[in-house]
This record gives structure tokens, sequence and C-alpha cells, in this order.
């Protein structure tokens, strides 16, 4: 069949984009089958015949006498493939990915790599996103033993061309992401090929050939799962002196600031299970000692810089690479990462306390994951908070912004039953002023722990309500209403009723107060009317009290008769 047959072919199979039919029709040489692969969504890795592309071979890039030519066609052609719903990635050495990546390592030797722009748009666009899909993407578990092999070739490759580039400055720690990608035990490429073996065998001692072991199967996994080609890229990785392009780096002083230095260190921490002390100590302990000594000696200054975004990603590699090689060290990066953040809480830059806010943040959320090992506990957290007054320190700062607020909101609802009555006092008179943006945001901050509440602390709570009431106008009585009915909803989902029935008795008497305004005795009841309505336990009990109440109202003919009767009968 011509192009023309085989387009309305796909047509009537339902396929209706013109340009992307052609487009899989050429990639797949006039190959409707092949072309309807393309097209269906299930994306896969693709093997092309870089003939089929108008950009030099292999062997004619590198014997170019330009080192800095580099196959921008393919770059183009590349570009295309990646960036789609539908992707297609080439996994052979001869094919596009593979013939980018050598035509890279022949500009980074001669240290031209950033100075040609194709190479540049490559590494910085089409490289990660590429290494991305291929390990990482949920159709890696479909894909045949050829593909995995496939990528296990540009994994090498990646490995040949990032040692090549490391021996250059500036640091390149965008290549570094994608090797902490490619080194990470827990990729999806990784687990699909968890029961290989590791296909070449050094000598650990470097007595044998010269060849030395950087990492083997692990005892902490199954026997079956020995994770053999991630073991296989470290001691490529290795072998290229990797482990000592990392060490030099980290003994220059410029590069001592979060992002270069979690940059070096991550994708170590991603394999550390797999790492063996003996062979590495001597590169891995300057770069520790060096990490260490940068974080306990942080100044106010480096707190503000942008690269203290990084500062997660630094604790983070120095705790799993001390879990594993240097355990005894592993509860002084606990302490240094808790010192850094309380640093970050106190100073009056408001950047760096909402950062400071985040890691905190991230501190509760990783405290709750039953299985992250590499987590500070909620025991810890929660006694660092105590004995540094952490929940007074965040309150004294921008209470009046949204997303600060936001943030405690975690904290005090992680707190919750242990907060004092002093405490829940001295978050209740931070709304006492006359900013009403203050005021909500504080009611929102109890409102969304209140289901962590004690009993006791909410009774304080409705003392507090009730004490405000007095004397307030009708937009900070309503507002007071607002609040009830989100505690009487946010406590619904817990164990008990009482706090429920609390909030639903408040509103209820809040509507009876006398001389209360119309719009508020109709507000009051929405509120209950709406925290009823949630209620999935006894639901029938409960309305049928208040439909009593309801009724004896009537009776009474008070003037909130119209109001009572949005009551559920």
């Amino acid at each position: 069949m011509d192009e023309d047959e085989n387009i309305s072919m796909i047509f009537g199979m339902g396929f209706s984009d013109l340009n992307e039919i052609k487009r899989c029709l050429r990639l797949a040489k006039n190959d409707v089958n092949e072309a309807v692969s393309y097209l269906m969504d299930q994306p896969a890795p693709f093997s092309m015949d870089t003939g089929d592309m108008d950009f030099k071979s292999d062997q004619e890039i590198f014997a170019s006498e330009d080192n800095s030519e580099f196959p921008a066609a393919a770059v183009f052609e590349l570009e295309n493939r990646v960036f789609q719903d539908n992707w297609s990635i080439p996994y052979k050495r001869e094919e596009l990915l593979g013939v980018c990546l050598e035509a890279s390592t022949r500009l980074a030797k001669d240290n031209l790599l950033e100075q040609n722009d194709a190479a540049r748009k490559f590494l910085d666009r089409i490289l990660p996103e590429a290494f991305r899909k291929l390990v990482s993407s949920n159709a890696t578990h479909r894909w045949l033993t050829e593909v995995q092999e496939g990528i296990m070739t540009m994994c090498e490759l990646y490995i040949d061309l990032l040692t090549t580039r490391l021996a250059f400055d500036p640091v390149p720690t965008h290549l570094l992401q994608t090797l902490g990608l490619i080194l990470d035990y827990k990729t999806d490429w990784s687990s699909k090929n968890r029961e290989q073996s590791p296909k070449n065998s050094f000598d650990i001692s470097g007595d044998g050939d010269g060849r030395i072991t950087y990492a083997e199967p692990s005892q902490e996994f199954p026997p079956r799962e020995q994770y053999g080609w991630v073991v296989d890229l470290i001691n490529l990785f290795g072998e290229k002196n990797g482990f000592k392009l990392i060490q030099e780096k980290l003994d220059i002083e410029e590069n001592h600031n979060a992002k270069t230095m979690s940059s070096l260190l991550l994708p170590l921490a991603n394999c550390a299970p797999l790492l063996l002390l003996n062979p590495l100590k001597k590169y891995l302990s300057p770069c520790m000692d060096a990490a260490f000594k940068f974080a306990k000696g942080i100044k106010e200054d480096d707190l503000k810089s942008k690269d203290m975004n990084h500062l997660y990603d630094l604790c983070y590699s120095l705790k799993v690479l001390c879990q594993h090689l240097w355990p005894n060290h592993a509860s002084e990066c606990d302490r240094i990462r808790l010192e850094i953040i309380g640093r970050m809480l106190k100073t009056p830059h408001y950047n760096c306390r909402m950062n400071g806010l985040k890691e905190v943040s991230r501190l509760i959320e990783e405290s709750e994951r039953k299985k992250n090992k590499h987590a500070i506990s909620g025991e810890t957290v929660m006694e660092w908070m105590a004995e540094n007054r952490i929940l007074s320190v965040v309150l004294e700062g921008n209470i009046d912004q949204v997303q600060y607020t936001d943030k405690i909101k975690g904290i005090v609802e992680f707190l919750g039953p242990n907060l004092s009555h002093e405490e829940l006092r001295n978050i209740w008179n931070l709304g006492e002023g006359e900013n009403s943006h203050v005021m909500e945001n504080v009611h929102g901050v109890l409102a969304s722990a209140s289901s962590r509440f004690s009993l006791s602390q909410l009774e304080l709570i409705n003392k507090l309500i009730k004490e405000k009431w007095s004397g307030s106008n009708s937009r900070i009585k309503e507002k007071l209403i607002r609040l009830i009915g989100q505690i009487g909803k946010e406590t619904v989902g817990t164990r008990s009723m009482k706090p429920t029935h609390s909030a639903l008795a408040l509103l209820w008497e809040v509507a009876h107060f006398p001389d209360l305004p119309r719009h508020l005795v109709e507000r009051a009841f929405n509120e209950h009317l709406a925290t009823l309505a949630e209620i999935n336990i006894n639901v029938d009990a409960i309305r049928r009290q208040y439909v009593m109440a309801c009724v004896d109202d009537i009776k009474g003919r008070g003037d909130r008769g119209h109001s009572v009767r949005q009551t559920p009968s």
C-alpha cells in the first residue's frame, strides 16, 4: 500500500490527527501495524535506524576535525519524541540518544560541552526528561529484555559523559541530578531488574587486576534482590574515578554550598545500601567531613540564600550515608538538621522563615510515615518543639499571611492534645487585634486542629468564644459562629461524638441569644444544619433531639419561629 492508503486505513481505525498519523508512518517506515502501536496511549522506547534522519552518523561525528560539531538535527528529532504523550525514546548505542551521548562525551573531553548550543539544549532539556521516562515510567515493567539491556547501555554512556565532564569546573549540578536517578535502586527500572546479578566481579582489595569493587549486593535485601545492574553502574562510576572526582570537588572551598554539596552527595545516598565502606572510605570520609563542617557553620546570610532550598537534600544525603556507612553519626545528622531549621524560623527574613516552616512540615510528614526509616521520630520532633518553644517562635511571625498560617496549621495539628491551655490561649490572643485577616487565620488554625484536641481543650475554646462574644459587633460574632461550625464539622470524624455535640449545643445556644440580629440567627442555624449533615452515627436520634427542640420553639412563638423552621424534620 502507498502512504495515502495507509493514512485512510488508520483514519478508519478512529485516529484523527493527520500530522501525528504521518509522523508515525514515517517512523514506522510505512508499516501500518507499527504506526498504530506508536499512536496508542501506551508509550514505549523506540528503536530507529539513524539513516532515516538528516544528520551525520556517529562515525562522521567522531571523525570530524571540528570537535565542537554536534548532531543538531538528532537533537531536534529526539526532542520531538521525548516531549509528547505517546513518547518514544531510542535505546541503542547507534541510535539518536546513544549518538548524542557519545557526541557530548567527545565535546566534554575538550571542555567544549557548554559552548555548543545544540549540546547545551540536549543536556539541559532533553537528557533529564529522557532518562526520567526510561527509568521511572510505569511502562518500564512491560518492556522486553532487549529494551531493559538497552537502557543499561544508555546509563553506561551517561556515566561516561558525566565522569568526563566532572573533571572540569564548574560542578555540573544538572547532570548530577540525572545520575542520582540512574543510581537510585528504588526506580521502576531498578525494581524491574532487581533480580539481575552483577555482570562484573571486581577485586575489593584491588590486589588483582587493579579493578576495585565499590559496590555489591546488600544483605539488607532478600537474597534474590541483588540489584546487580545498579551495582555494575556504581562500579563503573568508581572505575572512571567518579568517587575521586566527587572528593576533589568537595575539597574546593567555593563548592561548599547547599546546592553543590547536595548534588554531589545525593546520587551516593540513593544507592547507599549497595556501597562498600572500605574501598570508599578514603574518598567519602573527606566529603562527609566537609559537608558536616558546612552544615554546622552555616551563617545568617547563608540561611537567606536560594541554595538553602537544597538543604533537605543535603541533610537527607548525610543521614542516609551515615546510617549505612557510619551509623554512630546518624543522630548527629538529626541534631544538625533540627538546629538549622530552628535558626531559619528565628530569622526576620520572611522567605527564610517560610522555608523553615516547610522543613518543619516535612519533619512532621516524615515522622508520620511508618515505613520511612530515614525520618526523625515523632517523639524526637515533639521534644525538639517543646524544648525550643517552636510554636511560640512561629506564632511571632507573619500570622497575617495565609501561606504562613497554613504551615502553622500542620504544627498545631501535630502537637494536638499536647498543647497546654496557656499555649491555646496564646494562639487565641493573636486574633484579638483589629486585623480581621489575622483573626480569620487564627480561627482557621484552631479549627483545622480541633479534631486532634482533647475535650478539655475544646471546652477552653468554647469558653474563649463566649468571652469574645460579649461586647463584639455583628461582624465579629459572625466570624465566631463560623468558627464554631468549622470545629463541629472537623470533629465529626473523631472517635468520640462529644466534641461535635458540644459544637452543636453551642450553636443552638448562640442562635437563642437575646437580641441577636436575624441574619446571625440564620447563620447559626445554617452552621448547625451543615454540622448535622456531616454526622453518620446515631443520626436519627440526634436529629430527633433537635426536631423536638424546634417544636418547643415553635410552640413558644418566639421571634425566631421562621428561622428554626429551617431545621430538618
